[in-house]
Parts: C-alpha cells; structure tokens; sequence
C-alpha cells in the first residue's frame, strides 16, 4: 500500500513539473507552478492606413517585469505601451511576463498575436 502512494505522488510532481515554462537558467529548470503567473494581452486602435497608433492593454497577472516585441526592431518595458506602425504589414507582437521569485530566479511566459495594419 505504501509503494502505490509513492509512485502516485511521485507522477503528480513530475507532472506540475513539465507544465512550468519557467527557467532559472538555460539549463536549469526552476518549479515555478504555484506563483500563478499568466501573460495575456489586447489592443485596440483606429483601423485606418498606416501610420497608426495601438494602443496595448497589459491583462497579465503576478508578474514584476514585462518586455514587449512590437514584431519590429523595436522594444518596450513598460507595463502598457502604445507604439506607432508606420507602414501597413502582419506584425507578431509577443509580451513577455516576468516574476521574480524571493531567491532572485525568475519564472517567464510570453503570449503572441498578431496584428494587421492596414
């Protein structure tokens, strides 16, 4: 009886830890599933030719840090920027979502979607 209680606890952990994308390091995996860190994101703007301005809106929940990629060369840390497409195209714009947790690792998730400028 005492064997099946094990592996059964045993599976269960290695379970919540191949659901974590956090990293300590490249190579180092930290077990990050209990700081309930999600990364989410919408925008809005006027749908009318490029040059236009959208306008992000940060809907991301326990993270410190946030590192935006507007699908340019461009970049941004703050929590809810706006950016300005200067020419109409698909752009992929990822938000990435930090947590820094009490040792100083951090735990990442990083949501995309794409946008079309017209």
């Amino acid at each position: 009886m005492k064997r099946l209680l094990y592996y059964t606890i045993l599976l269960s952990i290695s379970s919540l830890l191949l659901l974590t994308n956090c990293k300590k390091e490249a190579e180092d995996t930290v077990d990050c599933a209990f700081v309930g860190l999600k990364v989410d994101f919408s925008y809005e703007y006027n749908e009318e030719p490029a040059p236009v301005i959208v306008n992000f809106k940060n809907e991301s929940e326990n993270a410190d840090k946030f590192e935006w990629n507007f699908g340019t060369d461009d970049r941004s840390t703050l929590t809810e920027p706006s950016y300005e497409y200067e020419k109409a195209g698909n752009y992929k714009v990822t938000l990435k979502g930090i947590h820094t947790l009490p040792n100083g690792d951090q735990c990442f998730l990083s949501k995309t979607k794409e946008i079309i400028i017209q």
